[in-house]
């Protein structure tokens, strides 16, 4: 059951009640925020009931009389009008763990909640579920090993301790259905295709409006959406998507910031020599919907390495990572390189049962240009290789 599993942000959220009087738990709809903040806090209100949300609009006062705390206000982004009242309630009393806000758009994107919450607020981010958390395996610890500079022999030893561990169903079937506990426990397809369309049709029709104004239809919109889950992966032709979306160059920059605010995709910039960026999609299952097309192995892998890698900085908030892609004028790739005060890890997705002589090339000359760096080669095959002290070649799964 997807109540029963155990979420990697619940231990920063416990910690971080013990610091904030306020502390902000945000995410894409359906990613189990409810779930989360329910079970910690001693009272939750959910603003996506109307009886709540008309309280809250009308009579914030009332709405917040004799409220146990931590007090929990779910998608409490449908009601500005509260958080002047917030704000003053914690001037009052500062005292730690008072609120538990959760809600599916980025505050910076509404200016009369984030002038109210400003330096007042922790902020944490419940990621879609990744393969691993699904399977109740613990968060993967390559970054920290490797942020401690541990000798090679450790990261082997590790790797190999985690070769035991039993992951649940194929990584085909996990891209497939994705990582929101909502819809993807859903195993009969029709069933989850119509939930997906519910999900978006909340996401776009009501959320998106919120923070963008705009008169274009729930289809344009939807139609811009797809052709982003084709890039997925890819360095993102602008120029492509906005003629076959026929929308303009500046209104498909306003919805890229917006679909960033719902926390449906995130922007990595690309460094070593390429201009521009590529795309992903917070929750895969969400771009398996949009996108019917089958997309390449190698854009498969690379969107598997950051369904799965990503997470394990995300949650980490200590080591402080850039997410970047790394390519080069002629095309030398590191898929995903995250950037920290440890270094520089790098990943390369393989759809072969081995390192590649390129991969192994490209991963050469990243390291002796960065000598405070890793290079995992991440392939189908079973054998773990240490190529020299700084490069690896790993079986993908071990990874996640």
């Amino acid at each position: 059951m997807p109540h029963l599993r155990h979420r990697y942000l619940s231990e920063l959220l416990v910690k971080a009640l013990k610091h904030s009087p306020i502390v902000g738990v945000f995410g894409q709809r359906q990613t189990g925020k409810t779930t989360m903040i329910s079970s910690i806090a001693k009272e939750y209100v959910s603003l996506d009931r109307q009886g709540n949300l008309n309280l809250a609009q009308n009579e914030p006062m009332k709405f917040f009389a004799n409220r146990l705390h931590p007090f929990a206000i779910d998608e409490c982004q449908m009601a500005p009008e509260i958080f002047p009242e917030i704000k003053e309630q914690v001037r009052v009393l500062s005292k730690p763990g008072q609120f538990i806000l959760s809600g599916s758009v980025r505050f910076t994107s509404r200016r009369a909640i984030r002038e109210s919450l400003t330096g007042r607020i922790f902020k944490l981010e419940l990621l879609p579920m990744s393969w691993a958390e699904n399977s109740s395996i613990t968060l993967n610890s390559i970054p920290i090993l490797v942020g401690t500079r541990k000798k090679e022999k450790i990261i082997l030893d590790y790797l190999n301790q985690r070769n035991s561990l039993k992951f649940h169903g194929k990584l085909k079937d996990f891209m497939s259905m994705g990582g929101l506990p909502g819809i993807c426990y859903s195993r009969d397809q029709q069933i989850r295709e119509n939930k997906w369309s519910i999900h978006l049709e909340t996401l776009l029709e009501r959320d998106l409006r919120l923070i963008l104004n705009t008169k274009l239809s729930y289809p344009r919109i939807y139609t811009v959406l797809s052709e982003l889950a084709k890039f997925q992966g890819k360095i993102l032709d602008h120029s492509l998507i906005s003629k076959k979306s026929r929308i303009s160059r500046a209104t498909l920059s306003l919805l890229l910031r917006s679909f960033e605010a719902l926390y449906l995709i995130r922007r990595v910039e690309i460094i070593g020599g390429r201009k521009g960026e590529l795309v992903f999609f917070e929750d895969q299952g969400l771009a398996s919907f949009l996108c019917k097309d089958e997309v390449s192995n190698q854009m498969f892998y690379r969107n598997a390495l950051f369904a799965n890698i990503f997470p394990q900085f995300h949650y980490r908030p200590e080591i402080m990572t850039q997410t970047t892609h790394f390519q080069t004028k002629n095309n030398s790739t590191i898929d995903l390189v995250f950037n920290g005060k440890f270094g520089k890890i790098g990943y390369i997705a393989e759809d072969d049962d081995r390192a590649s002589l390129a991969s192994k090339n490209t991963a050469t000359r990243f390291t002796k240009k960065h000598s405070n760096s890793k290079v995992f080669i991440a392939h189908q095959g079973k054998s773990i290789h240490v190529i020299n002290e700084q490069i690896f070649s790993v079986p993908m799964h071990l990874l996640f």
